[in-house]
């Protein structure tokens, strides 16, 4: 019952923190409605855009989320069905370019927003993609990327688009680094790529961008895929007893490989093992569990332990600074779990996960497990891979809506704890998290369509349309 009072005042007092209206721009907008922004951190900015069946509408929005210029033009043609990236050209950065694509990936078109003289001309590409599939697609180093795997190789493509317009193909060689599965039977990077690992896991590699809170529903992914601003690092979690990253230097094109060996736990079965890791400012957190046990170890780049803590189903979990949570469907599903032993059994039979998040000076470390989608929706998340090679993606990417949105419809088990930037476990509270806040008032307005989420100035924005007084509003939450 106390645990009962205790949610339910925490509920009220996140309802009552997240009604900041911030802005509302007066739009009416057809059926088939796309939200995604740009944020320009450099110079407070966003660019939003909304789109219809019929029109593109781009808004420059400022610090306080107020309208500075918008452009409008016509949405392409019905075969160039989804937004799939973009780069921000000009000396300010304030003239985006947005990638259209088939469902293929083999033609683009690509609308270049010129706000300094209110055009919007218009470029086409068409990539060969010979026994290709797509691994992932991603904004970094001022260029615009997409990033294919040759069937049944170490071959690795970019395709690389630069603010002038250019392209250029470069293939990186896989072959010096050896790949195992489970079983240490030795593979290439494709079938690594390939393998069904979760139940839910329909994306090659999981896009992990800095910066945003990371949901257990995409930390749990066993392949990730970290993007930084000049390098790129893959983290492999295929094999239970250690993490392979490999790191692309997106200037020279340097490839790196390092292997992270996990902890040791006595077991007659390795398929009773669970594990994953997290890849945060040069320190990897490695998760590994079987029903009875849990390490959880923080190391630097040179493998060396800077601190490990274990976990017995008998004991107290000790990084912990929280209630252990069980979330079934939504966020008012919740209950408490009292005892470590539940607490392992639930995230070694599920899908186990590792997130960190730094906010003030700190890390928020969340560890737990995550089920498959109850209804299925798991598509949502990054691009996957039909028969016979056919992709098919999801609409643009949006870390931080994406991030917050994953839980519905799933069984989530988590516990949160607080790390200073040494990996020392920290005493004392965690306050409610900004996510908190917008899932309560999302719950709590279940209306509300065409959302988007964004970060800007330590603080976020949360975006919805009102179809029936034909606005488009903003809410700002803080952590």
């Amino acid at each position: 019952m106390k645990n009962y009072i205790y949610l339910l005042i925490y509920f009220l007092s996140l309802t009552s923190f997240s009604q900041t209206l911030v802005s509302s721009i007066p739009l009416e907008m057809k059926k088939n409605r796309d939200v995604f922004q740009i944020v320009n951190e450099s110079r407070k900015e966003v660019t939003l855009f909304l789109s219809d069946k019929t029109s593109i509408n781009a808004v420059r929005l400022d610090d306080k989320i107020q309208i500075i210029d918008s452009l409008s033009t016509t949405r392409p043609e019905k075969k160039y069905s989804e937004m799939i990236g973009f780069v921000s050209i000009g000396e300010k950065g304030s003239n985006p370019k947005i990638f259209w694509s088939t469902g293929n990936r083999k033609e683009l078109f690509v609308q270049n927003f010129n706000f300094e003289n209110h055009k919007v001309d218009y470029q086409n590409y068409t990539l060969a993609l010979k026994k290709e599939e797509l691994v992932q697609e991603f904004t970094a180093n001022k260029k615009f990327y997409i990033m294919t795997i040759v069937k049944k190789t170490n071959d690795v493509k970019l395709y690389v688009f630069d603010s002038n317009g250019s392209m250029e193909e470069k293939t990186l060689n896989f072959d010096s680094i050896k790949f195992f599965t489970n079983n240490y039977s030795p593979v290439n990077f494709y079938e690594i790529l390939d393998m069904n690992l979760l139940p839910f896991e329909s994306a090659k590699v999981q896009k992990i961008i800095p910066g945003n809170p990371i949901s257990l529903t995409e930390s749990a992914k066993k392949r990730k895929l970290y993007i930084q601003d000049k390098e790129i690092t893959f983290t492999i979690d295929t094999n239970v007893d250690y993490t392979q990253l490999i790191s692309i230097n997106l200037e020279t094109y340097v490839v790196n490989s390092k292997t992270f060996r996990k902890a040791y736990i006595k077991t007659e079965e390795r398929y009773l093992l669970n594990s994953n890791s997290f890849l945060i400012d040069d320190k990897l957190f490695q998760l590994k569990t079987s029903s009875s046990e849990m390490f959880l170890n923080i190391k630097d780049m040179n493998d060396a332990t800077l601190n490990e803590f274990y976990v017995a189903q008998d004991k107290s979990i000790d990084f912990k600074n929280t209630d252990v949570i069980q979330e079934v469907g939504d966020f008012t599903n919740k209950r408490v779990l009292e005892k470590s032993s539940q607490f392992l059994r639930k995230v070694n039979n599920s899908n186990s996960g590792i997130s960190c998040y730094k906010m003030n000076d700190n890390y928020i470390v969340t560890v737990g497990s995550v089920s498959k989608d109850y209804n299925n929706n798991s598509m949502m998340y990054g691009a996957m891979f039909g028969a016979a090679g056919v992709i098919v993606a999801a609409a643009i990417f949006n870390p931080t809506y994406d991030s917050f949105n994953s839980y519905a419809n799933r069984k989530v088990i988590y516990t949160n704890g607080l790390f200073d930037l040494n990996a020392n476990h920290l005493s004392g509270e965690i306050k409610p998290f900004a996510f908190d806040n917008i899932r309560t008032f999302l719950d709590n307005n279940k209306s509300l369509n065409s959302k988007t989420l964004f970060k800007l100035n330590n603080a976020y924005y949360l975006g919805y349309y009102d179809s029936i007084d034909k606005k488009y509003s903003f809410r700002k939450f803080q952590d």
